[in-house]
């Protein structure tokens, strides 16, 4: 896996300030994501079913109605389940940086692995050009981004196995 890694961020900043900003970027992008979700909600929570009728929907029973805004609430937790979880994943991602701990860093390298890869099998399944380019574009932006996360991750553990050998207690 030596393939991946690089030694520093945007080519003259540290791995550390980079995978800070990674960091707090994703928890504010995740925060911006509840809140919007939330105030979404909000608004679609005021609506009546007659009212929802003149969206575009087809004409809806009130029981369609009804399971509409209990499936769209459904959806809307879990969303906002995901977003908090991974703001704690980010969270960790910040601690493990400061405090020089790789076991903080390691789910954020499994996380920014599984979003690259979703977020390109997402566009490719557009199946037009613009969907094939923004695939290649994420592949290479999350691409970049999974190299510095891991590359933090590997050198932080590798600092923290060679003081263990080096000063044995």
């Amino acid at each position: 896996m030596d393939l991946f890694l690089i030694n520093n961020f945007l080519g003259f900043l540290s791995l550390e300030t980079g995978g800070l900003i990674i960091g707090w970027f994703n928890i504010v992008l995740y925060t911006i994501t509840i809140l919007t979700t939330l105030f979404y909600t909000a608004t679609m929570g005021l609506y009546k079913c007659d009212e929802i009728n003149g969206f575009g929907f087809s004409t809806l029973t009130i029981s369609e109605c009804l399971t509409y805004k209990i499936v769209l609430t459904l959806s809307i937790i879990f969303l906002i389940l995901i977003a908090v979880g991974l703001i704690v994943i980010y969270s960790l991602l910040i601690r493990g940086i400061q405090k020089r701990e790789h076991k903080n860093i390691k789910p954020s390298v499994f996380i920014v692995a599984i979003e690259v890869i979703l977020l390109i099998i997402k566009n490719l399944l557009m199946f037009t050009i613009s969907g094939f380019f923004t695939a290649v574009f994420y592949g290479i932006i999350g691409g970049y981004i999974f190299a510095v996360v891991y590359s933090l991750y590997v050198k932080i553990r590798n600092e923290k196995l060679e003081g263990v050998y080096m000063n044995p207690v």
